[in-house]
């Protein structure tokens, strides 16, 4: 994901937004269900199109994030907060 970072850090949001979309439907398949693999992606994805302005995708993944870490234990946990 650091490719991601450098993308969203030189203004290329679009290519950081693909690469994370494509990071978060391999993580899927690899880690199905809840996992904090998965929450980390859709951590990653919502708050880089909550810079780009899209603000209603970015909450539903948010939330989704936040439903999967409460699953599976870590929601208040410091790997949680500071994921990202």
């Amino acid at each position: 994901m650091s490719i991601t970072i450098a993308e969203l850090a030189a203004d290329r949001v679009d290519a950081g937004i693909l690469q994370l979309r494509k990071a978060l439907e391999i993580r899927r398949a690899v880690f199905p269900g809840n996992s904090t693999q998965v929450a980390e992606s859709l951590q990653g994805l919502g708050d880089a199109l909550a810079v780009k302005g899209e603000h209603r995708e970015a909450v539903t993944l948010l939330e989704q994030a936040l439903a999967m870490l409460a699953a599976v234990g870590q929601a208040s946990s410091a790997h949680a907060v500071n994921s990202h």
